[in-house]
């Protein structure tokens, strides 16, 4: 018992083995309890009854910005907490001879009181602190092993850790909602199944410059539940500096712990999610000036259409024209049927509106994984602005090959989603040959190497609370070789025409065709690849269906022989594919400066 700090009556300077290293102690600065530390006042949760977005928000935000909050008017009584901190403070008073008892030589025992760590033999300098510790969950199961003195301890501590409990519950079910989560997820017993109740005694120190109650440290556990008292100690490390948690009447701190962390960084990053409860723009989606989109007006549609039903001649002559000038086009009477097109889209909508803790088994930043769901870009975690989106990615050619690596919900993803690959991948072959005929190539020139690779790309565009500032896609050309797109029913496209942004008119039963960076390689500037990208909108949610063909990796992309001679001379040098990649990642994924330097030197 004489390892108790709190027995120590009357110590005048601090005993060596309590002296931290200077690297790890506090030292001189004072840290003043710091404003900075979000408050959220939970009353508001039952007063907006069902519609809680401000407070989910809230909780949110503290989350990720802090990792931890201050709750207040949380339904716990301030008589309840006011004595249980009081019969908490009366147990550390107690007789030695009291508290022997539960002071057990075996670290594994279920109620047990220690001073500094477990590692008390062990450890090279010791905390400033005496620490009681037991299960308090079920608390009719665990009540028996809890201290009988003082004597009222199991009764108050019972009612106050049923309370506690109840608001945990509250708040995991409010970070549920916010992640888009089944309300119990957290209720489970893989998360929730032990509770502990830690209290924690730092008598008065003679010198805190040399010594800590607890080392810097993040919390092992899902949520830890503070309540600190009146008497100020807890800091938090946040961005680079330590701020210190202010003591509130009737307030708890809450922490969000390492699994609570783990368990939701993949789902917190969904704007499928983020956009449900969310009153403003989060700053991490907010462009610079210079790129945001402004104040969108009502689209001027002034788009090429190709009707392939007509004459292949007069197709290909718009083709040509329209891959010259506008670096894209839209294509209707195609030969893909309607209701696949509304069948494919309704079920990759439907993936997009599953549970997050389902499309968690695809979510994945591994640009080395074949299908993968992500937010924003696969550098979410270094970019210095997100893209309001969310992006499933995955082979579709070979289908055969490919067909497993596919989600498996919604029940029909597989089916309809390869009905459609195969139907897309018969219309990219048309082109191709409309294309090879307008510029004088064999046919099939464009069916090896050149479309090796072909991926389905869906892009979700959640409805935005401020799409004047973000953007689903930032201004690009598409590095591929061409570009199939069904864009749905709701406008966001748009392309950059003589220094001007030109909106896509949606179309029912068209798709979007998009010249990339090697086709216009190829044509030897015959076509040209165009810079576009994607606004958002307030009201709906926006899906796209992008059906992107590759070269492979290794394929060396030139402009074709057939099309260069004295009188036109190659524009671009051979490169190959995953060479201009790289080169477009050196400048910033910047396609159209990755072209730049390909190009030839000209006498």
């Amino acid at each position: 018992m004489e390892k108790l700090v709190s027995s120590w009556v009357g110590v005048q300077t601090l005993p060596e083995n309590y002296i931290l290293p200077p690297e790890k102690r506090p030292g001189n600065i004072i840290v003043l309890p710091s404003n900075q530390i979000p408050v959220i006042d939970l009353s508001k949760a039952e007063e907006l009854g069902h519609d809680r977005s401000m407070i989910v928000e809230q909780v949110l935000e503290a989350s990720q910005d802090f990792g931890c909050f201050q709750v207040i008017n949380h339904g716990v009584s301030e008589n309840l907490m006011d004595d249980a901190m009081n019969l908490f403070k009366e147990f550390f008073n107690l007789p030695a001879e009291d508290k022997a008892s539960v002071f057990p030589e075996d670290p594994s025992g279920i109620c047990k009181l220690y001073t500094s760590s477990f590692n008390y033999a062990k450890e090279e300098t010791h905390f400033w602190r005496d620490s009681l510790r037991h299960p308090c969950y079920p608390f009719e199961e665990f009540m028996q092993f809890w201290p009988e003195k003082p004597t009222r301890y199991r009764e108050i501590v019972g009612k106050y850790s049923a309370e506690v409990r109840d608001l945990l519950l509250r708040i995991l079910q409010l970070i549920c909602r916010g992640l888009g989560l089944k309300r119990e997820y957290f209720g489970h017993d893989q998360f929730t199944k032990d509770q502990l109740l830690a209290v924690n005694h730092y008598p008065q120190c003679p010198d805190p410059s040399v010594t800590l109650g607890l080392p810097k440290h993040c919390d092992p556990n899902l949520i830890t539940i503070i309540q600190q008292g009146d008497v100020y100690g807890l800091q938090v490390f946040n961005d680079g500096q330590w701020l210190g948690v202010k003591p509130l009447p009737n307030a708890f701190v809450v922490n969000i712990a390492y699994q609570l962390q783990e368990s939701t960084k993949t789902m917190a990053m969904f704007v499928s999610r983020l956009s449900r409860d969310v009153q403003s723009l989060p700053e991490a989606y907010v462009f610079p000036p210079d790129k945001r989109p402004g104040e969108l007006v009502a689209p001027e549609f002034n788009n090429p259409i190709i009707d392939f039903s007509k004459s292949v001649d007069e197709t290909i002559l718009k083709i040509l024209r329209a891959g010259q000038e506008f670096g894209f086009f839209q294509v209707i009477n195609h030969g893909i049927s309607q209701s696949l097109m509304d069948e494919a889209m309704v079920v990759l909508q439907e993936f997009f509106e599953l549970p997050s803790e389902v499309k968690e088994s695809v979510f994945t930043t591994d640009p080395g994984k074949k299908c993968r769901l992500y937010s924003s870009t696969l550098n979410y975690e270094t970019e210095n602005v997100h893209l309001w989106r969310d992006n499933l990615t995955h082979p579709c050619h070979p289908l055969e090959d490919c067909l497993r690596l596919w989600p498996e919900k919604p029940t029909r993803y597989r089916e309809i989603v390869g009905e459609y690959s195969v139907e897309v991948r018969n219309l990219v072959l048309r082109i191709f040959d409309l294309i090879c005929k307008g510029l004088g190539l064999e046919q099939g020139y464009f069916g090896n190497e050149l479309s090796g690779t072909q991926l389905l790309s869906v892009s979700h565009y959640p409805r935005c609370p401020d799409p004047s500032l973000a953007l689903g896609f930032h201004a690009h050309r598409d590095p591929n070789t061409i570009t199939i797109l069904s864009q749905g029913a709701i406008y966001g496209l748009q392309f950059l025409k003589d220094g001007e942004w030109i909106g896509v008119e949606p179309l029912p039963n068209a798709f979007v065709v998009i010249i990339g960076c090697q086709l216009q390689i190829v044509s030897n500037d015959k076509l040209r690849s165009a810079e576009h990208r994607v606004v958002t909108n307030t009201e709906v949610d926006r899906t796209s269906i992008g059906y992107f063909v590759l070269p492979f990796d290794d394929y060396f992309v030139e402009p074709a022989k057939d099309l260069v001679d004295d009188w036109n001379p190659p524009i671009y040098k051979a490169c190959q594919y995953k060479q201009f990649l790289s080169s477009s990642v050196e400048k910033k994924g910047d396609y159209a400066a990755a072209m730049e330097s390909n190009k030839l030197q000209q006498a």
